[in-house]
Order: C-alpha cells, then sequence, then structure tokens
C-alpha cells in the first residue's frame, strides 16, 4: 500500500514484511546539487529517506500520511496482524532523515484490519 502526499513532497509505503518506508521527491536543481553523477534528467527523484522496520507483524494493507504542513506529522497503518497503528513525525526531525515514533495502536480481534 502506498499513499502520496504532494504537498509535503512524501510517499510512504508500507510492504508485506510488516514495514514503512517514507520517501521524499527532490526536485530536479535539487537532484544535480545533492547527488551530482545521478541521471542527468530534467525530472525530480524519490530517494527513501527513512525507514520504519517493525511497523507490524505481517503484511500492511492500508497506509495513510498527513503531513507536517498539514499540522498532523502522522502516519496511520493496518494490515493482517489485527494492528492499527499510528506514528508520529518527531519534533526537529529534517524533512531528508524523519524520525517517527509510535503514538497509538490498536488490536482489533475482527481479524484483518484493511
Amino acid at each position: 500500500s502506498i499513499t502520496l502526499s504532494p504537498s509535503a513532497g512524501r510517499l510512504v509505503s508500507g510492504s508485506a514484511d510488516g514495514s514503512l518506508a517514507i520517501y521524499k521527491c527532490y526536485t530536479a536543481k535539487e537532484k544535480k546539487d545533492l547527488f551530482p553523477g545521478s541521471d542527468r534528467g530534467e525530472n525530480g527523484v524519490w530517494k527513501c529517506v527513512g525507514t520504519l522496520p517493525d511497523a507490524h507483524d505481517g503484511i500492511i494493507y492500508c497506509v495513510d500520511y498527513a503531513p507536517n504542513k498539514a499540522g498532523h506529522g502522522r502516519i496511520a497503518s493496518s494490515g493482517e496482524d489485527g494492528q492499527i497503528q499510528v506514528f508520529r513525525e518527531v519534533s526537529g526531525s529534517t524533512s531528508d532523515h524523519p524520525k517517527f515514533v509510535s503514538e497509538a495502536s490498536v488490536y482489533s480481534d475482527h481479524g484483518d484490519v484493511n
């Protein structure tokens, strides 16, 4: 599962191994300045800037992201482990190296959550 936040230039993906990955979109100019020798095209580039390796015990079915710009800074996810997880972006983390901590976890006794 993936979610895109155009206003924050981020994409969050959930994986079959239970991990979440946070990607940042770098503009073509940023790409040229920050990643010399990378593709010389005029497009930007997506780079993984953070992971939550143990977000779930199993496949992640659904993920959503509300960026700090929206006043939230949270990732919500659910999956086959029956958990709904909410992660909050830590104050002071940077867009190039975001840090998230678990803020809430809810178990559903109805089985998979998606």
